[in-house]
C-alpha cells in the first residue's frame, strides 16, 4: 500500500489578486484530504476582527473545492520565521522571483 504524504501548507494572504491566485493554486495542487492549508495574514494594525471575518469568508468560499482542512493565523512578524514556527511548507505568490 502506498504511503500517504501529508502536507501542512502555509500561504500568505493579503486579499490582493496575486495572493488569492496563489491560494486557489494551492487548493488545486493538493490532492489529499489529510493536507492542511494554513492562511497567514501578517497583521500590522488592530483590526483583527475584520481580518478574521475576511479569512473565514475566503475559506468558506473555497471549502467545497479543497479535500483537506483549512485554518488561519493572524500574526505579527516575519512570514518565513512564522512558517518555520508552525511547521509548514511555505507557498509564495512570488514564483520565479
Amino acid at each position: 500500500m502506498p504511503k500517504i504524504i501529508v502536507f501542512k501548507l502555509l500561504t500568505p494572504i493579503d486579499y490582493t489578486e496575486s495572493t488569492e491566485n496563489t491560494f486557489t493554486y494551492v487548493i488545486k495542487m493538493s490532492n489529499s484530504k489529510e493536507d492542511e492549508l494554513v492562511l497567514l495574514y501578517i497583521d500590522k494594525d488592530a483590526k483583527q476582527q475584520l481580518k478574521k471575518f475576511r479569512l473565514a469568508s475566503l475559506i468558506e468560499r473555497y471549502e467545497n473545492e479543497y479535500l483537506g482542512s483549512f485554518s488561519y493565523k493572524i500574526m505579527n512578524g516575519d512570514i518565513y520565521k512564522t512558517a518555520k514556527t508552525i511547521e509548514t511548507f511555505f507557498v509564495s505568490n512570488s514564483f520565479g522571483s
